[in-house]
């Protein structure tokens, strides 16, 4: 591409269009760079024990009553 014989606009057009491949790539590697770092540290993740889910009055007592 000859950049010599683009026009003002297609300059600026041009250059936007690069900066945000540049952004939009460093985001890119950056967030690869963390997913690999927090998977290589090896921190055992919290596991979620056998809870059970808190029910408000209402469910609970529509629940509780037996169909006739």
């Amino acid at each position: 591409m000859r950049r010599k014989n683009m026009d003002i606009s297609d300059k600026i057009l041009f250059s936007i269009g690069m900066y945000l491949f540049v952004v939009l790539f460093f985001i890119l590697a950056v967030g690869v760079i963390f997913a690999l770092l927090a998977s290589w540290g090896g921190g055992k993740q919290e596991e979620i024990g056998d809870t059970v889910p808190i029910q408000n009055k209402e469910t609970r007592n529509n629940d509780m009553r037996i169909d006739s």
